[in-house]
């Protein structure tokens, strides 16, 4: 049985629940980043990136990203998401600590 679609107009946090639809189990709930882009004749952005946290892939993120409330694109993005180094990710709760050489 599929879910009930998401409305246009779906919040980030909404959009993160359903995003871990689209990612392996070790990224489920570790989201290190959520942004968007501008939307032309509305405050609210239709267009939503979410960068997951993920162990496996070479710069340790997997994006999901939405437009007008349904999932265009799920990919391991070729560049670092941030100048650092991932340290934290958000689990709905919390955020939580990842050591890392760079957090040292």
């Amino acid at each position: 049985m599929n879910p009930s679609p998401l409305p246009e107009d779906a919040s980030a946090f909404r959009l993160a629940q359903e995003g871990n639809r689209y990612v392996g189990e070790q990224c489920r709930d570790k989201i290190v980043e959520i942004h968007s882009e501008r939307s032309a004749g509305s405050l609210i952005p239709t267009v939503w990136y979410l960068l997951y946290y993920d162990p496996d892939a070479s710069f340790k993120a997997a994006e999901v990203t939405f437009k007008s409330g349904q999932k265009t694109a799920s990919t391991r993005p070729f560049r670092p998401s941030t100048p650092l180094a991932l340290t934290e990710y958000w689990t709905g709760r919390s955020l939580r600590w990842i050591p890392t050489r760079h957090s040292r």
